[in-house]
């Protein structure tokens, strides 16, 4: 099966915005992209803000705001096309979050696109690429409650606290995360796993970090897995909550050349709290 390697556009620093204001956002499809065999591109720099950008913006979009329509424009209910339509910051992150959740969704071959006209009455047109294909039939109907912890830990993964496209193989226990040994040689160094679930009235991201590769990840500019930065200091991935290390809170990595955690939870010590749809990280 063809692997779901995401390769950098360029690095690209975006500010992290404050309540009070945001900074110009990108789109996925943005920027020149590489290719690699048995790959899938796209971009890597979802905003922490954009994962409950609602804590700033009550009118922002919310995974929750598209999950009872298609994943097309003609699908979308009133509050969604206005979330992607506002002028402001707001609909500068409610696009990137659009942008990042159909990468998740739909496949290479489907698409998004639609409008919209800024305050000085110039119209932007939208076009953004599926990627991954965990969702692809949410397009023509609404996502199945299955498939809404794969999006949630799609769009958790590829959170960057510091707005930096970075190279990602992601992988998981779905057929669109499959890897080859190919990929598993050329990405060697364990970030960590994420997973929660973003569809819900309050919302939830968690993650972990692999401790032996913790300084390699860090100076790979990915620090949400473990919340502080190379010099030790704690950062803030909005609703991303770092809960320690992978080894103590996944069940053993499994799969070919050990590719992912099947299973990581909340609280150890439950079994109920185990999720098993997560997304496991690996840096070149």
């Amino acid at each position: 099966m063809n692997g779901r390697t995401l390769l950098v556009a360029g690095v690209v620093a975006v500010s992290l915005a404050s309540a009070g204001g945001c900074a110009p956002l990108e789109n996925e499809g943005e920027g020149d992209v590489g290719s690699a065999a048995s790959a899938a591109i796209g971009l890597n720099a979802l905003s922490p803000l954009a994962l409950d950008a609602t804590a700033s913006y009550s009118t922002a979009l919310t995974p929750a705001m598209l999950s009872g329509t298609a994943l097309a424009p003609d699908g979308l209910g009133g509050a969604a096309l206005a979330a992607i339509e506002d002028q402001g910051a707001s609909g500068a992150l409610s696009r990137q979050l659009l942008s990042y959740t159909v990468g998740c969704a739909l496949g290479p071959t489907q698409s998004f696109a639609f409008s919209w006209t800024d305050g000085s009455s110039v119209t932007h047109s939208e076009s953004y690429a599926g990627v991954f294909g965990l969702a692809t039939d949410w397009q023509s109907q609404p996502i199945a409650a299955a498939e809404q912890p794969w999006i949630s830990a799609c769009l958790i993964a590829r959170v960057n606290y510091y707005g930096v496209h970075v190279t990602l193989s992601c992988r998981g226990d779905d057929a669109a995360l499959g890897t080859t040994p190919a990929e598993i040689s050329d990405f060697p160094y364990q970030e960590g796993a994420f997973w929660g679930d973003l569809f819900s009235a309050t919302p939830t991201a968690y993650a972990c970090d692999y401790v032996p590769d913790a300084a390699h990840s860090e100076a790979a500019w990915r620090v949400c897995s473990s919340g502080s930065d190379a010099r030790g200091n704690a950062v803030s991935c909005g609703i991303l909550q770092p809960l320690g290390s992978c080894t103590a809170l996944c069940a053993p990595l499994t799969g070919a050349g050990g590719q992912y955690y099947p299973g990581c939870a909340v609280d150890p010590t439950s079994a109920a709290t185990l999720t098993s749809e997560v997304i496991t990280v690996f840096l070149q």
